[in-house]
């Protein structure tokens, strides 16, 4: 289990005091929040976690995509993590389609993926209803900032 973990126990905690960089949107980035798992199963693929070698398997079908995003910022230097995190707002649409998604998929793993690799797979423990989702990973500010502006 990694960081994102206690911030699906608190519905995407929102984090106060940060450095906020603008969403723009141009392409290249792809986001897609699929079902995952840590044992291979007919019909997943296996995909890599990012900076990491090690692999989990994903089903193919995303719930959330590029499409679904309202907004997205960087944000650093929040009071739980201090490392950059990416905030983004789901559509209204897409708010209650990953309600729907997170409340029949509670204590399984939620891929989080930003170009093919894997950010997180945090266990989904409650219905998140709030239309925010905080991405943590092992991201520079950098690399979050150029994530973030090449969200399409």
């Amino acid at each position: 289990m990694r960081r994102f973990i206690p911030l699906l126990l608190i519905n995407f905690m929102l984090f106060s005091a940060g450095i906020a960089t603008a969403y723009q949107d141009t392409a290249n980035t792809q986001i897609e929040f699929c079902l995952g798992q840590n044992k291979a199963e007919s019909g997943l693929v296996e995909m890599e976690f990012y900076k990491s070698k090690r692999t989990a398997f994903i089903d193919p079908a995303p719930i959330i995509v590029n499409h679904d995003i309202e907004s997205a910022v960087v944000e650093t230097g929040g009071r739980v993590i201090k490392e950059p995190v990416i905030r983004l707002v789901l559509s209204q649409e897409a708010s209650k389609k990953f309600a729907t998604f997170t409340e029949q998929n509670i204590n399984k793993p939620l891929a989080i993926i930003v170009n093919g690799k894997i950010m997180s797979m945090p266990i989904i423990r409650e219905k998140i209803t709030s239309g925010l989702v905080v991405i943590a990973g092992r991201f520079t500010k950098e690399e979050a900032e150029e994530i973030v502006n090449n969200l399409k």
